[in-house]
């Protein structure tokens, strides 16, 4: 995965990753030690948070591919959402939208809240 590429630049900036499918955790979890990913990979199964982003392909009952930059206060700052499977942004694009935040005095950092969600995400 592009992403794990570059996971040392996000890393370097404090900037968290991770991933939500409609996977399962076993899923989940084999896809993780297959591509060597060091991110969370999240299991949503029962779709709750792919609703709550709006990102439900119906017709096939999974996600569409999305990205979702947060702030430190969990609010989106920027989102692409692909047109299908192969549509996603570049790593550079989404670390691009990352570090915009980083002016921002409530980004993220290990001086608050965020930085604990976060690592308690990536310790799953």
């Amino acid at each position: 995965m592009e992403l794990q590429e570059k996971i040392d630049v996000f890393e370097a900036n404090e900037i968290g990753l991770l991933a939500i499918s409609v996977d399962p955790t076993a899923t989940a979890k084999q896809m993780k030690e297959r591509n060597n990913l060091t991110f969370p990979l999240l299991s949503d199964v029962s779709r709750e948070t792919i609703k709550a982003y709006d990102v439900l392909n119906a017709a096939a009952n999974i996600a569409k591919p999305a990205v979702f930059v947060l702030d430190s206060a969990g609010v989106v700052a920027w989102k692409y959402v692909g047109a299908d499977k192969a549509d996603r942004p570049s790593a550079d694009k989404v670390l691009e939208q990352a570090l915009s935040l980083l002016g921002d005095p409530m980004s993220v950092s290990p001086k608050n809240r965020a930085a604990s969600v976060w690592a308690e995400l990536k310790s799953r």
